[in-house]
């Protein structure tokens, strides 16, 4: 009665006050659902990742052999690039080992519970020799639901933000090391060199002259 009665005095009607409770808490709630919640923004930055790679037997080079087993891959500790945050010491990326395939090279997955994936879906050879190979790939970069390890203030989208990866591999003697820079959102392709430009153009004719001659043969 006391209650009533003090709300009354300041000129207020007590009787609404319960009425409006259900929706303040459901305020409350949504309040804190938005703030645990990732909020997908515009992801920007680059990060650098590094394997040191592997030691080949006599007689294989980065232009005779395709797939190389690398050591697992890891960001470089205590740098990130805009959005990306410095990740711990001693982080390593999946897969373990790192698989990279230069016949198929759109292949390729990098991912941790506490970084996030990076998924490649298209890419070209920019250059490739005996000793040094250029790589660049288009993707999806996606850290919408890492673990927090890493304190990420900028997501992507559920699913991931388009990105691309720009790899190396460099032989000296036996040693055949990995490296390469992600960057979100996509950076810009490179030219591939005339060499590559024609080993691409001989291996689309090599098909169209192929689908050729079992068109001749079906109409024959």
């Amino acid at each position: 009665m006391r209650k009533v009665l003090i709300a009354t005095s300041l000129g207020y009607d007590a009787k609404p006050f319960p009425a409006l409770l259900g929706p303040a808490l459901c305020a409350m709630v949504l309040t804190g659902w938005l703030i645990t919640t990732p909020v997908h923004a515009q992801f920007v930055g680059s990060e650098n990742i590094t394997s040191i790679g592997e030691l080949v037997p006599a007689g294989v080079d980065l232009s005779n052999t395709n797939v190389f087993s690398l050591s697992s891959p890891s960001p470089f500790t205590g740098v990130g690039g805009g959005d990306f945050i410095p990740s711990p010491p001693l982080s390593l990326l999946l897969p373990s080992p790192l698989i990279i395939d230069l016949g198929n090279i759109t292949a390729l997955t990098l991912s941790s519970a506490a970084w996030g994936s990076f998924t490649s879906s298209g890419g070209f050879i920019v250059s490739r020799s005996a000793d040094f190979v250029d790589v660049y790939l288009t993707g999806l970069f996606d850290n919408f639901s890492t673990d927090g390890s890493i304190p990420y203030t900028v997501f992507t989208a559920a699913g991931g933000d388009p990105a691309s990866l720009r790899y190396s591999m460099t032989q000296s003697g036996a040693a055949v090391s990995w490296s390469g820079t992600l960057t979100v959102p996509t950076a810009a392709p490179p030219v591939p060199e005339p060499s590559t430009f024609v080993l691409a153009v001989a291996g689309l004719a090599g098909l169209a002259g192929l689908a050729m001659i079992r068109r001749r043969r079906r109409s024959a």
